[in-house]
This record gives C-alpha cells, structure tokens and sequence, in this order.
C-alpha cells in the first residue's frame, strides 16, 4: 500500500462574507471557559440556532418561509432582481441550477425557480469577525464587531411517496419518509447590523430568544445541535407555534435592505462537483458585486499530486469538494479512502499513513473551533468537509478521531450534534441544511452556537 506525503497550509471554514476583507484581531480567550452569569435564563445551542423539520404536507409548507417574504423594511428576504443576478453570475462560474442529480436517493432539481427557495434556517453572531467570544464580559467589548444574522435559504419541491419517478424519460430514485425535499443547493444571506444599532438589537433579540425559549414545549437546554427538538415535535402547521414565533422572530430583524452578501454552494452538473462562491450585495441599488476569485486547484508537475493552495480569506477551490471525493481533495495528499469497503483493509490505511491522517485530523478540529479561527480567517469548503473527513479518519485510525473536539464549550452549554443530523459523510456536505431529506449539521456549527450563546447569556441582561 502506497504511503503518501501531506502538505498543506490551512485557514478554513466558511468565512468569506461581508467583502471578506482582511481583519486583525487580538486572540488571547483561546479555550477559556466561562458560566453564564447574565439575569436572564441562560440560553444554549438550540436557542440560537434554529434548523426547521422539513414539511410533511402541503400545509405544513407553510410554515417555511419564502425568500419572497417581506422583512421589517417592506423588501423581500431575498429580492427577486437580486437572486436572479446571483443565480446568473454564479451560472457563469459554473452552477447548474437546472440540472439534476442521477445518484440514487435525489429528486429533479429546482433550484432555478426563486419560488421553489424557502428558509430553513436562522443563525446569528454578534462578533463574527473575532475568536474572543469567551473572554467578552459586556456590550462595549461588541465595539469593533461584526455583528451579523443569517439565513439559510434552499429550495424545496415535492417528492412523492412512490419508489421512483419519472424525468426526461428515465426513471430517478426518491427516497421518504417526509413528502418534502431539498436540493444539493444552498444560499446563505447575510444581514450586517449597523454600528450604531448593535447593542439595542443585540439586547432585543436576545429578550426574544428567551421569551420564545420560556414557552417551548420542550426543554431546549443541554440537547445536542440538530433539528430543532421543538419544532421537531410540533411540525409547521397550525399546531407548530414554536416555528411561528421563529419565523416572526426573522421577520422583525431581517429584510431585503440590509442584506449585505449572499454566499452559494451548488452543483457544478457534468462534472458532478459542488462550487463554492460568495458575492458582496448593494441592495439599495439593487447591484451584485463579482464574486470573490475562485482559485482552480494546482497540479504538482514532479509528483502528479493535486497540490491544494488554501491561503488566506476567501481562497475557495470548488473543485475540491466531489459528490464521493477523495482525501487529497480536502487538507493533505494522500490515498483517496473512499475506495475502502473492507473494514480490515481501511484500518490497515490508518496505520500506513498514521502520521498524515492525525496531522489531518489536527487541522479539520481547528477549522472546527471558533476560538482558533474566526469566519474571516477561513474558506468554506475546508470548514464544509472537516467534520466528514475526521470523522471518516477515526474509522481509518480505528481511534477516537471522530468524536474528538478541541473546542471547550462554556459551561452551560453543549457543543454536541444531534447524531442524527452531523454531516458524517462526504455526499452531504452541508454545515446547517439538508440534502435531500437529510440534515446536516457541522460541528463547527455547533460549536459557534455554543460560543454565541455563551456570549449572549452573559452580556445581556
């Protein structure tokens, strides 16, 4: 078996957003852990992130949120002019919004259609720009923060209840139990607040955050980051009040206005890859920036190895990320597992390439950790694959690897993923999302969450 060499010079994870312009900040909280101290009820990962169920009926589809919607300032979520300038340049780059996928499992792909977007999720940072989340003790220390809200936007379309379905002919694989699907494409919009307004909304918000969270029907705390436990239980119909207050919630802070940047992820069609891009927004002249330069992946003329060259904000290779890629294509240079169906074979990997594997195992936890990188220090498609690549590395190394986190979550919080929805494998690569009718959530997702809401627990009364 061939042992090969890693090389690799890491900043990742997905933060290309707001302009992605170079930012210094001072890291001195790395793994400091401390409680939540604020009056308030302490709030915990799934009080600050919120992940909907998919709809089951046509109802319950209703309680998704369209892009069309309008927000506080009267403007869609996701203005028609602006998903149209961002689907077309993105088209340019690559994406296939009217493609569809043949593996088993995936519907037709409506990702084209701005009808067929809904929200599916909601996340939000008031320091998005720095790793110091644990060592700020009251608002003031928010004084040279980004403070950004987000939300994740995939299209959805029916899946029937039979085995197969027809398209252009040939017959395609769905799979259920829920009537609803989603696509392998995501948006992720970006909502800054202003300087002036930080402290008030981040007050506000958070005396919503608890009001919501006091009349769940489930306890919130101490569960694990995944489809939210709540609306889980409820549904998105008329019994789903919890996702009401959620969507009312979106509403009242969010709007056409004051999005900043819209971050895609999709297929690439033919070639079977997904493309990672992110454009700056002026939505008061209804303008999309050029997307930030997307670097192709670098072949060694002396070894014949792809060299991956990931330097920097917003250095994004959307080459790298493959349907079924192989382990060269994330972090490091070495033998593609995917190939491994033989457990004793696979094992035998891990130890050949040991030293390699573990190397690789280091830096997908500190793309993982809020408290070593911050959003503008990473890209996304390292961020998107760390938590599949080390969790598939454990089962090489036949180690703890896949459970292993460097992130110390603040007491009061966990910083677990619901074992159901961690992104464990490379087909699904989404941080907060579904593929399919599968959801997929990160660790670094996760573990920001824990970071955020140890933060707000604290410096709000």
């Amino acid at each position: 078996m061939k042992k090969v060499a890693l090389t690799a010079t890491v900043l990742g994870a997905f933060g290309l957003l707001a302009g992605c312009k170079t930012r210094t900040f001072n890291n001195t909280g790395s793994n400091v852990r401390q409680s939540n101290t604020a009056g308030g009820s302490a709030l915990d990962v799934n009080d600050v992130s919120f992940l909907f169920p998919l709809p089951k009926t046509s109802e319950e589809m209703g309680g998704l949120l369209k892009v069309s919607q309008a927000g506080v300032d009267g403007k869609s979520l996701l203005p028609e002019e602006i998903f149209n300038q961002v689907k077309s340049k993105s088209t340019k780059l690559g994406l296939k919004f009217d493609s569809f996928r043949t593996q088993g499992g995936q519907i037709p792909i409506v990702a084209a259609d701005y009808k067929a977007w809904r929200v599916i999720g909601f996340r939000f940072d008031p320091c998005a720009n720095s790793t110091n989340h644990a060592t700020m003790s009251n608002s003031a220390d928010l004084a040279n923060c980004i403070f950004e809200m987000r939300l994740i936007a995939q299209p959805l379309q029916a899946a029937p209840s039979t085995t197969f379905i027809e398209q252009e002919g040939r017959r395609r694989r769905t799979q259920g139990p829920d009537t609803f699907a989603t696509e392998d494409f995501s948006m992720h919009l970006i909502y800054a607040i202003p300087k002036d307004k930080q402290g008030e909304t981040l007050a506000a918000l958070a005396q919503d955050l608890r009001n919501i969270k006091s009349t769940a029907s489930v306890s919130t705390s101490g569960l694990p980051l995944g489809i939210h436990p709540v609306m889980a239980q409820e549904g998105l119909g008329a019994s789903g009040i919890y996702a009401k207050k959620i969507r009312i919630m979106i509403l009242k802070y969010m709007g056409g206005t004051k999005l900043t940047s819209v971050a895609v992820s999709g297929l690439k069609g033919e070639d079977k890859s997904w493309g990672f891009m992110a454009f700056p927004v002026n939505t008061n002249n209804q303008v999309v920036s050029e997307a930030i330069t997307i670097p192709e992946i670098l072949e060694s003329a002396t070894s014949g190895k792809l060299v991956t060259s990931l330097n920097g904000c917003c250095t994004l290779s959307p080459h790298l990320s493959l349907p079924k890629p192989s382990m060269d294509d994330f972090l490091m240079l070495f033998r593609s597992t995917s190939d491994f169906i033989n457990p004793d074979e696979f094992e035998g990997f891990g130890k050949e390439n040991e030293t390699d594997l573990r190397t690789g195992v280091t830096l997908a936890s500190q793309l993982e950790n809020p408290q070593e990188r911050s959003q503008f220090q990473n890209n996304c498609n390292s961020c998107h694959l760390a938590t599949p690549f080390r969790i598939k590395t454990g089962l090489a190394l036949a180690t703890d690897a896949s459970t292993f986190n460097r992130f110390k979550a603040p007491k009061g919080t966990t910083a677990s993923v619901d074992g159901q929805s961690v992104n464990s494998h490379f087909w699904n690569i989404r941080n907060f999302g579904y593929n399919s009718h599968q959801a997929g959530v990160s660790q670094r997702t996760a573990n920001e969450s824990a970071a955020v809401a140890d933060l707000v627990s604290r410096i709000t009364p």
